[in-house]
């Protein structure tokens, strides 16, 4: 059996619900951001009787805080991967909170109503 040189199998691990609750992400943008991450654990169940493959992911606390730290100060390589990352998010995600949506059709903003020097 290969040497375990770090302790990362006694750390945290995250779901991918407890991820998307933490950072206020839906479950399929948390998933997204993770699912291809080195060290994270993929867990993958075939119900012979059905098609359908069920996977969970389990998220160290490590890989949580590496990922958080790439995305709050994103290289210029980055940057290009977290845009594509959320170009593909959810309408939930895309759309503003409640609190700046207008109550004109479409929650359309017109810029001189927040910014007065315009």
């Amino acid at each position: 059996m290969p040497e375990v040189n770090n302790e990362v199998y006694r750390e945290k691990h995250y779901s991918v619900p407890e991820i998307a609750k933490l950072w206020n992400l839906s479950k399929d943008t948390a998933r997204r951001l993770f699912v291809n991450e080195p060290g994270v654990l993929i867990l993958q169940k075939s119900d012979g009787t059905h098609h359908r493959r069920y996977t969970t992911l389990r998220i160290p606390e490590s890989v949580v805080r590496r990922v958080h730290l790439r995305l709050s100060n994103p290289s210029a390589e980055t940057a290009v991967a977290v845009s594509n990352i959320f170009t593909k998010l959810p309408a939930q995600d895309r759309q503003p909170p409640k609190s700046l949506r207008s109550a004109t059709p479409g929650g359309r903003h017109n810029i001189s109503d927040c910014c007065s020097f315009l």
